[in-house]
């Protein structure tokens, strides 16, 4: 399936899953904000081919990614965007790995779900889980107040997941970072800027952490979340698409979900908007 056009509206691919899954509902919470334009990486067109081929290949479960039923992981799962990956995971017939370092949070029962206890921060427990999954979904983040304070949870999250998945042998992530790391101009820039500090400097070593690794990554920058029943979004490659500043975090779990469905977006670094 081919990625959307750069900034245009789009639907996800929920509802054609939804006649073939079950009704599963249930929410997570995050803080990121901004306005902006901007910024991301461009590969090579050998290496993103190779890479695009790696994200392709063919799934444990006997077909290819973006066709078949996948097997899960996610990482931050008792979060608003983590549930929504969850119960749009599951609708559209996926099993799931719930990564939890708390499971008494997750309320959600399903046959097709395997609630893990594990520190996103413990090489050893990611390494001795991820074997057998086909992509990472991260939506690992930290709460205010702490969020307001010097913190490196995403960083160091982001080092101990990739040396996992690289001994697991598993190659696709998803994260979720913030439009706040694109470049902007203005007071209200300004002030966000500012005021999100210590997040940005958390998800900009995770990125950096990230990209620099040959996996088959995509990074999504939503601007601020809140709690809705919408799955649409618009995605424009390097940069926030225009319009209001504010989306659902279901519609950013939907976004997760379509790349690593359809695998598009492979090694990118996404812009999000409602």
């Amino acid at each position: 399936m081919l990625a959307p056009r750069i900034g245009a509206p789009r639907t996800t691919t929920a509802e054609r899953h939804a006649q073939h899954a079950d009704n599963d509902i249930n929410s997570r919470n995050a803080a990121s904000l901004c306005l902006a334009q901007g910024g991301a990486a461009a590969i090579s067109g050998a290496r993103q081919a190779s890479i695009t081929k790696m994200a392709l290949r063919r799934s444990r479960s006997g077909g290819v990614l973006g066709l078949t039923r996948m097997r899960l992981f996610v990482i931050g799962a008792t979060g608003h965007t983590g549930q929504h990956i969850i119960q749009l995971a599951l609708r559209r017939g996926h099993h799931v790995t719930a990564f939890v370092r708390s499971p008494a949070k997750l309320t959600e029962l399903h046959a097709r779900l395997s609630i893990v206890q594990g520190d996103p921060l413990n090489t050893e427990a990611l390494g001795a889980a991820l074997p057998g999954h086909d992509a990472v979904l991260s939506a690992l983040g930290v709460r205010p107040p702490a969020a307001f304070r010097p913190h490196a949870l995403v960083q160091r999250a982001m080092g101990s997941t990739v040396s996992a998945m690289a001994h697991a042998q598993v190659s696709r992530l998803v994260l979720v970072s913030a439009a706040v790391l694109f470049p902007g101009r203005g007071l209200a820039y300004a002030f966000f800027s500012w005021m999100l500090q210590h997040i940005a400097r958390d998800l900009r070593a995770a990125e950096a952490t990230l990209s620099a690794t040959d996996l088959a990554w995509t990074i999504a920058r939503p601007p601020r979340l809140q709690e809705a029943t919408s799955e649409r979004y618009r995605a424009s490659v390097a940069a926030l698409p225009e319009g209001p500043s504010s989306m659902s975090f279901r519609a950013v779990a939907a976004f997760m979900l379509d790349s690593v469905e359809q695998g598009v977006h492979i090694r990118e670094v996404v812009g999000l908007g409602p």
